[in-house]
C-alpha cells in the first residue's frame, strides 16, 4: 500500500489466476459460492481455527455451501497448480454497527482487530450482520455473538486498557513494546552511553509520569485488540491529564491528516502535474494555521472545524465543556502540545522538516511560522505485509551474528531492530518478531560491552 499526494495505490503481484481458477468463496456477492476442492477447504478451515472464526452457510446457492471465511474472500487454484487467496478485507467480523453513528454499510468496513477476535471466548462469524449469511439458520446467533463481543470491547476492554495506563511503569507487567525497550535502554545506558543512536529513545520514553509516545500508545491499543477509532472512548474513561492530552493530540493529528490528504487530492486534480511545490505550500498553510491559534479569523475557523471533526470521528472524545465551547476551542488548544502535534502529523504523512525549523518550533513556538524552505520533502508512505520486514530483519540478524568487525555487527543489528520494530507495529501478535527483536537488542548490548 503506497500513500502519496493524498492518493492510495495498492501494488499487487500479477498472479496466475482468472475467473476460471476460482475454487473457494464468491466473486459475485454470494450468487455463486465455490468450495470445490476438499484439500483447499481443509486448509481454509485450519486457518479459521487459528483465527477463531466460525464456519457458516454463505450465499444463496442450492445446495447450501459452508465456508470458514467471509463470503467474498477468493481462493484460487492457480494455473501453476498452487493455491492463492485474495480479497482479505473482511477476514474478521465487523464491530457491532451502532445506529447512532449514522454510517451506512459500516459492517463492511468497521472490522474487529485480529488480536481481539483470536482472544475472544467464542468463535465469531466473519459475515455477521451481512447478507452473505442470510440463509444460515444460525445467523441470529452469529449476530448476537458479534454484538456481545463488540459491547465487551467498548464497555470493558477500553476500561481495562485505561487501568493499565494508571499503573506505575516499574510495576507494569504487560507493558508495551516501546516501554520495554526504554526500560532495557535505561538499564544498559551506563554501558553504551556513548552510542547516541542507540540511546536516542531515552528521552522519548521517560520512565515515570507519561512514558509513551502517541505511536507507542496506539501500538499498545492494537496489542489488546482496540482500533484507532476507539481512542475517543479511551480518553472518555481516562482520568490522567497527561494521557488525556496525549490521546487528544493523536485525535487532532488524525483529523488534520485527513483534511490535508483531501486537499492534496484537490491540488493534484487542479494542477494536473505530480509536483511537490503546491504540496509544500499547502503544508505550510496548515502548519501555520495550527500555530496561529486564535490570532486570526482564518485560524479560529480552522480550529472550530477541527474540533467538529474530532467529535464526528471519535465517539466520546471530548468532555461536555470541550465540545460545547463556543467559538475558538480554547480548552483543546491549551491542552495540546503544538510542536508535538506538528511532529506527529509529519510522522504520519512522512513530511521531512528542516533541522532549523524543528529547533525554532520547539524553542520559539509562539513566534515561529513556517516558510517554504522549512519543508524539505514529502515521501511516499509505504506499508506492506509484516512478513517482509520480519524476513529482512532475520536476514540482517543472521548476517550480524557472523560479522567479524564490531562496527559492522552493530550497524547490522541496529538496522535489523528497526525492521523487527516495524513488523511488530504492523502485527503486535506476531511474537516471532518481538522475540528476535529482543535477541537483537541483547546481542547489541553485548557488542557494546565488548
Amino acid at each position: 500500500v503506497i500513500d502519496y499526494c493524498g492518493y492510495r495505490v495498492i501494488a499487487l503481484s500479477l498472479l496466475p489466476i482468472n475467473d476460471e481458477t476460482l475454487k473457494y468463496g464468491s466473486s459475485d456477492g454470494g450468487k455463486t459460492v465455490h468450495a470445490e476442492i476438499p484439500a483447499l477447504n481443509k486448509k481454509m478451515e485450519e486457518a479459521a481455527n487459528i483465527l477463531n472464526l466460525r464456519r457458516h452457510v454463505v450465499g444463496y446457492t442450492d445446495p447450501k455451501v459452508v465456508l470458514s471465511s467471509a463470503g467474498d474472500i477468493e481462493g484460487h487454484e492457480g494455473l501453476d497448480d498452487r493455491y492463492y487467496i485474495i480479497d482479505f478485507a473482511r477476514t474478521f467480523p465487523c464491530e457491532y454497527p451502532d445506529p447512532r453513528d449514522h454510517l451506512e454499510q459500516q459492517q463492511y468496513f468497521y472490522m474487529l482487530r485480529p488480536e481481539f477476535v483470536r482472544a475472544w471466548k467464542h468463535r465469531l462469524c466473519s459475515d455477521a450482520f451481512t447478507k452473505f449469511q442470510s440463509r444460515d439458520e444460525y445467523a441470529t446467533i452469529n449476530n448476537v455473538e458479534v454484538r456481545d463481543a463488540s459491547l465487551y470491547l467498548r464497555n470493558t476492554l477500553v476500561k481495562k486498557f485505561v487501568r493499565s495506563l494508571g499503573i506505575n511503569v516499574d510495576e507494569t507487567i504487560n507493558a508495551g513494546f516501546a516501554e520495554a525497550k526504554a526500560r532495557f535502554l535505561h538499564k544498559f545506558a551506563a554501558i553504551h552511553r556513548n552510542s547516541l543512536d542507540f540511546t536516542k529513545d531515552l528521552d522519548e520514553h521517560k520512565v515515570g509520569n507519561v512514558h509513551k509516545t502517541c505511536r507507542g500508545l496506539i501500538e499498545d491499543m492494537h496489542r489488546l485488540g482496540l482500533n484507532v477509532r476507539h481512542v475517543g472512548l479511551v480518553r472518555k474513561e481516562c482520568t490522567s491529564k497527561p494521557y488525556r492530552d496525549l490521546l487528544l493530540l493523536e485525535m487532532l493529528a488524525r483529523v488534520i491528516k485527513n483534511r490535508i490528504r483531501d486537499d492534496k487530492r484537490k491540488i493534484i486534480l487542479e494542477v494536473k502535474v505530480l509536483t511537490q511545490e503546491p504540496i509544500f505550500t499547502l503544508l505550510n498553510r496548515y502548519f501555520n494555521l495550527i500555530l496561529a491559534g486564535c490570532s486570526s479569523n482564518e485560524s479560529i475557523n480552522f480550529w472550530i472545524i477541527i474540533k467538529n471533526d474530532v467529535i464526528k470521528k471519535f465517539k466520546g472524545a471530548l468532555t461536555v465543556s470541550e465540545a460545547s465551547e463556543p467559538g475558538f476551542p480554547t480548552k483543546i488548544y491549551e491542552n495540546t502540545d503544538i510542536p508535538k502535534l506538528i511532529k506527529r502529523i509529519s510522522e504520519i504523512l512522512c513530511i521531512k522538516i528542516s533541522k532549523s525549523a524543528k529547533h525554532f518550533l520547539t524553542e520559539q513556538k509562539n513566534e515561529f511560522f513556517f516558510s517554504m524552505t522549512d519543508i524539505v520533502d514529502v515521501e511516499p508512505r509505504v506499508k506492506h505485509m509484516n512478513i517482509i520486514d520480519y524476513a529482512e530483519g532475520m536476514s540482517l540478524y543472521l548476517a550480524a551474528k557472523k560479522a567479524d568487525k564490531r562496527s559492522t555487527k552493530i550497524r547490522m543489528l541496529k538496522n535489523c531492530i528497526k525492521k523487527f520494530e516495524t513488523s511488530v507495529r504492523s502485527t503486535p501478535i506476531f511474537y516471532d518478531s518481538l522475540f528476535h527483536c529482543g535477541m537483537a537488542l541483547k546481542l547489541l548490548a553485548e557488542s557494546h560491552i565488548r
